[in-house]
């Protein structure tokens, strides 16, 4: 059932971009696991059988098993991460900063528990992981 649905969900998605003329360069698949690989789209051709999607770009090919495979959309970079690098000298200059969860409730930061927050400050803002 998953794999008829990932199958027409590539289907629909592919047509429509053909259709509506955007001009995405890559195509990345997210595993469950969130690894995240980036393929060209341009002479991208994709293959399923026995449960595994083979991907092939140029000289790329990349296989995944479907079961493992959590997404795939289109996107201008071949990875995007969204964590740039972290300035902390711009976070000491004044020990004030807005720390908020990644539901994006603002909490206490002087009192967090091991998890994910982003935190901003002024102009800057940064994603910081406590252990």
């Amino acid at each position: 059932m998953r794999r008829t649905f990932l199958l027409l969900l590539l289907a629909v998605t592919i047509s429509a971009f053909a259709d509506g003329g955007y001009d995405y360069p890559f195509m990345v698949f997210t595993t469950t696991d969130g690894q995240q690989t980036a393929v060209p789209v341009e002479g991208l051709r994709m293959k399923v059988s026995g449960g595994v999607l083979t991907v092939e770009a140029g000289e790329q090919t990349v296989a995944f098993q479907l079961e493992n495979l959590a997404e795939m959309h289109f996107a201008e970079t071949d990875v995007a991460t969204g964590i740039g690098e972290v300035k902390s000298e711009k976070l000491k200059e004044n020990n004030s900063a807005d720390v908020y969860d990644l539901a994006g409730r603002r909490v206490d930061g002087t009192q967090l528990l091991p998890g994910v927050y982003v935190m901003k400050k002024g102009s800057s803002t940064a994603k910081i992981f406590l252990r």
